[in-house]
């Protein structure tokens, strides 16, 4: 879309925004028959551009997305062609044109950020970015412009789960318009998300990365299993000298597992012992012959 924005041809501004000719294609039609036919006069088309792009404002606040789309196509078509083609003379007229068309796509970028249509937010700004820098506006009006769309891009990348992009493009909005609070926020939240997939990236990567061994290590410190391999990971890691030591703490783990394995053994062997002592006494038979047999 560069070598187009350059150009600044008639008629090529609304496919850049409008990918769909079918959509393109209604948008037309629905302004001719709606009284807002392309006219020939350069004040008229202004007009009924602020026209439709107010007309999508309300629509936007009142949450109708698509309507509002819609009519800042409408108000696209009204403001795609240039006035570059006639010099120095047409300057401030290509300016008011400039102006008007960066409002546009500005709401336009909004109105998909509502929409959830985060990777058409990108897709938008980028083509505003580079008008405004064809456009070459005065400063204010560049910074100002410049500084909501690459906001709008942070927003849409935050959403979407690209921190590093969101950050990015966060920084540069933060650049342009400094003492802009929500800018700020967002560059913060943004900041904070890059920290936690850092993380989460370094833990999956080290996870798929990990021996048997390593991940048992992890386990808890009481379980036989875990003080094993542990003891097989400090060796694998040390020298020869730390294999001759470690060989006596493996032989300790194996003990302390065989011993906590014996307890439980005799421990189930008490158990069965009291049971069958205790059936004895509750048979009268057995107990008589006892008592006749200490009397």
């Amino acid at each position: 879309f560069i070598s187009k924005c350059s150009r600044m041809a008639d008629g090529e501004l609304l496919p850049l925004l409008c990918p769909s000719e079918k959509v393109q294609e209604e948008v037309k039609k629905w302004c001719e028959d709606n009284d807002y036919a392309i006219s020939h006069m350069f004040e008229t088309r202004l007009e009924k551009a602020d026209e439709l792009r107010s007309q999508g404002n309300d629509l936007l606040k009142e949450g109708d997305c698509k309507a509002a789309q819609h009519r800042y196509y409408a108000a696209i078509v009204q403001l795609d062609f240039s006035m570059a083609q006639y010099g120095e003379g047409a300057k401030k007229y290509e300016e008011q044109l400039n102006t008007r068309k960066l409002k546009v796509i500005t709401n336009l970028a909004v109105t998909r950020l509502k929409c959830r249509d985060f990777a058409g937010v990108k897709d938008i700004a980028d083509v505003g970015l580079k008008i405004s820098e064809i456009a070459k506006l005065d400063e204010e009006s560049t910074r100002a412009t410049d500084a909501k769309l690459w906001y709008l891009t942070g927003q849409a990348n935050l959403e979407r789960g690209f921190s590093e992009d969101a950050v990015q493009a966060l920084k540069k909005a933060a650049a342009l318009s400094p003492g802009d609070q929500k800018v700020r926020q967002s560059l913060a939240q943004a900041t904070e998300a890059k920290k936690a997939d850092t993380v989460t990236a370094k833990e999956v990567w080290r996870n798929k990365l990990m021996t048997e061994d390593e991940v048992l290590s992890r386990g808890a410190w009481w379980r036989p299993a875990t003080a094993l391999a542990r003891c097989r990971e400090r060796r694998r890691r040390g020298g020869c000298c730390a294999r001759r030591q470690l060989t006596e703490e493996e032989k300790a783990a194996k003990e302390h597992a065989a011993a906590m394995e014996a307890e439980e053994q005799e421990a189930a062997r008490a158990r069965l012992r009291s049971s069958r002592t205790s059936s004895r006494y509750s048979n009268p038979m057995l107990r008589s012959r006892s008592s006749r047999h200490w009397g």
